[in-house]
């Protein structure tokens, strides 16, 4: 046999063997460990990893957040971000307890001034708007 498929063959059954290695993983399942679930939400076209914590601010915390506030001005409410989305300028995302997650958008994202929407994001990537102009 040529050696060319050979080495093509080979690299094939390793790849495949990677794949059944870790495809828990990949699926959103229980990772190797068998500890946290890898929990995926779909926003703007970005996957996010989902992390689970002790303390999650609610909905109704962010539907009392005032449009024209600073991402410092959040801050002081809700804490810092669990996480930022986006490509170049990037936007603020906060968990929620029952796998969603709100991402707040400034009319100035590139400084995060003056908030003008935020969108609720659930697991399937299903978009909601709580918060507009």
């Amino acid at each position: 046999m040529n050696k060319k498929i050979v080495i093509l063959i080979l690299g094939i059954i390793a790849l495949i063997s990677i794949m059944l290695i870790y495809r828990e993983e990949w699926k959103g399942g229980k990772t190797q460990n068998g500890t946290d679930e890898n929990i995926i939400i779909r926003i703007d076209g970005f996957d996010v990893n989902y992390q689970e914590k002790e303390n999650y601010i609610s909905i109704e915390d962010v539907k009392e957040l005032k449009l024209g506030s600073t991402q410092k001005d959040i801050e002081q409410i809700l804490g810092k971000p669990d996480e930022w989305v986006g490509g170049g300028i990037t936007q603020p995302v906060y968990f929620l307890e029952n796998k969603e997650a709100v991402v707040l958008y400034y009319r100035y994202p590139e400084v995060c001034e003056e908030l003008n929407s935020a969108i609720l994001y659930d697991i399937n990537g299903k978009a909601t708007k709580i918060i507009q102009e």
